[in-house]
């Protein structure tokens, strides 16, 4: 399979990884019988896969693991901005005698809508958060703090701070904004990137690089 990179130098192949769930790689699904994958800028990616149950490396989905896409480039094998995914739904034909299964599995941003708003310590205003005055950074990791403090995704990082964005550059906007408690951060970083204040994107099973001009956001550690 031919990729062609914009800006890049022309590079060939594409490849599947398995990986535990927050944990090491598994191994390459080589066997496939075919995928689709969408990347699209400050959303959600999906990929769709064939694969045989019986093939090599069809054991790896029988439980849900992460699917890295991969390409290749002259230093070796590079898993691309919005490429990592997460296999939870399957489907197939008894009457198939091979086995295949259809595998539905959304970017790994989807897991971001687990992380939730708590009340907090502040008094509610008209039964919402109030955040007066503020960065969009600064708002983005009071929640992912406060879920790290709760145990919730305790792999996500950041690469901004409340006064600097993801490139190293000074926040250019304050917000003064209510959320209501229970809203996640999938639809924050949504609401965000469609006014203009942020662009995001996941690498690996993070969420990286909110910035105020193209790129910025968060991150998980291996």
């Amino acid at each position: 399979m031919q990729v062609a990179i914009p800006g890049e130098p022309m590079q060939y192949g594409l490849r599947l990884v398995a990986h535990q769930a927050n944990g090491p790689r598994l191994g390459v699904l080589g066997q496939h019988l075919g995928f689709e994958a969408g990347m699209p800028h400050n959303d959600v990616s999906s990929l769709r896969l064939s694969y045989p149950s019986g093939a090599a490396g069809g054991s790896r989905l029988e439980s849900p693991v992460e699917i890295a896409l991969e390409y290749a480039a002259s230093a070796g094998w590079v898993e691309p901005a919005n490429a990592r995914f997460f296999r939870i739904k399957r489907g197939g034909d008894i009457a198939d005698r091979t086995g295949t299964r259809a595998f539905e599995c959304p970017g790994y941003a989807w897991m971001t809508r687990k992380l939730v708003l708590y009340l907090g310590v502040q008094p509610l205003v008209e039964r919402k958060r109030p955040f007066n005055g503020v960065s969009a950074g600064a708002i983005l990791r009071t929640m992912v703090n406060e879920a790290h403090a709760r145990g919730t995704l305790p792999g996500l990082a950041m690469d901004f701070t409340p006064t600097h964005d993801g490139a190293g550059d000074p926040w250019d906007k304050v917000l003064t904004i209510a959320l209501e408690p229970g809203a996640d951060l999938l639809a924050l970083l949504l609401n965000l990137s469609e006014q203009g204040m942020i662009d995001w994107q996941m690498r690996g099973i993070s969420i990286r690089r909110p910035m105020t001009s193209p790129w910025r956001a968060c991150r998980r550690r291996f």
